[in-house]
Protein backbone atom coordinates (compact mmCIF):
# COMPACT_ATOMS: atom_id res chain seq x y z
CA UNK A 1 0.00 0.00 0.00
CA UNK A 2 2.65 2.25 0.96
CA UNK A 3 4.41 2.06 -2.78
CA UNK A 4 0.63 2.48 -4.32
CA UNK A 5 0.49 5.71 -2.07
CA UNK A 6 3.64 7.14 -2.81
CA UNK A 7 3.20 6.57 -7.04
CA UNK A 8 0.12 7.96 -6.80
CA UNK A 9 1.62 11.22 -4.37
CA UNK A 10 4.47 10.87 -7.20
CA UNK A 11 2.26 10.93 -10.09
CA UNK A 12 -0.43 13.62 -8.62
CA UNK A 13 1.31 15.60 -6.65
CA UNK A 14 -1.56 14.78 -4.21
CA UNK A 15 -0.86 13.71 -0.65
CA UNK A 16 -4.27 12.79 0.00
CA UNK A 17 -3.51 9.27 -0.60
CA UNK A 18 -0.89 8.75 1.95
CA UNK A 19 -3.47 10.82 4.15
CA UNK A 20 -5.56 8.47 3.86
CA UNK A 21 -3.71 5.34 4.41
CA UNK A 22 -2.16 7.05 7.36
CA UNK A 23 -5.62 7.63 8.66
CA UNK A 24 -7.24 3.64 8.04
CA UNK A 25 -3.87 2.27 9.76
CA UNK A 26 -4.65 4.82 12.83
CA UNK A 27 -8.28 3.31 12.80
CA UNK A 28 -6.74 -0.25 12.25
CA UNK A 29 -3.89 0.10 14.86
CA UNK A 30 -1.23 -1.97 13.82
CA UNK A 31 -3.82 -4.88 12.20
CA UNK A 32 -2.64 -5.70 8.20
CA UNK A 33 -4.86 -3.90 6.02
CA UNK A 34 -6.08 -5.45 2.98
CA UNK A 35 -5.92 -3.44 -0.43
CA UNK A 36 -9.48 -3.64 -0.66
CA UNK A 37 -10.52 -1.42 2.43
CA UNK A 38 -7.88 1.47 1.12
CA UNK A 39 -9.67 1.45 -2.42
CA UNK A 40 -12.70 1.22 -0.93
CA UNK A 41 -12.43 4.48 1.14
CA UNK A 42 -10.69 5.85 -1.32
CA UNK A 43 -14.18 5.55 -3.62
CA UNK A 44 -15.97 6.65 -0.55
CA UNK A 45 -14.26 9.98 -0.94
CA UNK A 46 -14.93 9.98 -5.12
CA UNK A 47 -18.39 9.35 -4.48
CA UNK A 48 -19.24 12.36 -1.95
CA UNK A 49 -16.87 14.63 -3.46
CA UNK A 50 -19.69 13.72 -7.04
CA UNK A 51 -22.50 13.89 -4.88
CA UNK A 52 -21.72 17.46 -3.40
CA UNK A 53 -21.20 18.61 -6.92
CA UNK A 54 -24.25 17.45 -8.62
CA UNK A 55 -26.58 18.49 -5.46
CA UNK A 56 -25.34 22.18 -5.85
CA UNK A 57 -26.15 21.57 -9.61
CA UNK A 58 -29.04 20.50 -9.40
CA UNK A 59 -30.01 22.72 -6.48
CA UNK A 60 -29.17 25.96 -9.02
CA UNK A 61 -30.95 24.43 -11.62
CA UNK A 62 -28.33 23.41 -14.16
CA UNK A 63 -29.18 20.48 -15.17
CA UNK A 64 -27.29 20.96 -18.39
CA UNK A 65 -23.52 21.36 -16.37
CA UNK A 66 -24.76 17.80 -14.08
CA UNK A 67 -24.41 15.97 -17.66
CA UNK A 68 -21.25 18.19 -18.75
CA UNK A 69 -19.93 17.13 -15.29
CA UNK A 70 -21.23 13.58 -15.33
CA UNK A 71 -19.68 13.12 -19.24
CA UNK A 72 -16.41 15.50 -19.46
CA UNK A 73 -13.71 15.28 -16.81
CA UNK A 74 -12.14 18.85 -17.67
CA UNK A 75 -15.77 20.10 -17.53
CA UNK A 76 -16.12 18.01 -14.24
CA UNK A 77 -13.06 19.70 -12.49
CA UNK A 78 -13.86 23.26 -13.74
CA UNK A 79 -16.85 22.95 -12.03
CA UNK A 80 -15.30 21.65 -8.47
CA UNK A 81 -13.27 24.92 -8.75
CA UNK A 82 -16.30 27.20 -9.61
CA UNK A 83 -18.59 25.66 -7.10
CA UNK A 84 -15.68 25.87 -4.63
CA UNK A 85 -16.21 21.95 -3.86
CA UNK A 86 -13.80 20.96 -1.34
CA UNK A 87 -11.50 17.79 -1.45
CA UNK A 88 -13.30 15.20 0.40
CA UNK A 89 -11.67 13.04 3.28
CA UNK A 90 -13.09 10.75 4.59
CA UNK A 91 -13.08 10.05 8.83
Amino acid sequence: MEALCDMMEAITGDTAFTEQANKLLEKKKGKKIMMCEYISQLEVRGEAKLTSLLERLYDLGRGEDVELAVRDRDARARLYRELSIPDHRCE
